[in-house]
């Protein structure tokens, strides 16, 4: 089955902040406040992406990692994933993803 869903992220540079990030937002901060005060330069609304059977085709430039997919695919509308660990030019991070109305 495929879906369109629309997300944002929250990008961080370490797992044990992705852990703490993500306490705060279970603790009860919005995402969209932690993003704006703890989120690299990255962490914004992503867009549109087709999730499901086949690879993504976003709407976007990007597309979704198989991890991202895989955690993003049973989000339910402002439900926000565990911290996924992501590579950048090399350099690992972990990402918490939001999805969108």
């Amino acid at each position: 089955m495929i879906k369109k869903i629309k997300l944002s992220q929250l990008l961080i540079t370490s797992y044990e902040d992705a852990v703490g990030i993500k306490d705060k937002i279970n603790n009860g901060e919005s995402f969209e406040a932690v993003q704006e005060a703890y989120g690299l330069p990255g962490s914004h609304e992503i867009g549109l992406y087709n999730v499901g059977d086949v690879d993504p085709i976003p709407e976007t430039v990007c597309t979704l990692s198989d991890n991202i997919q895989i955690a993003v695919m049973g989000l339910a509308v402002n439900e926000i994933s565990e911290p996924i660990e992501i590579e950048i030019h090399g350099s690992h991070s972990w990402v918490i993803m939001k999805r969108l109305p």
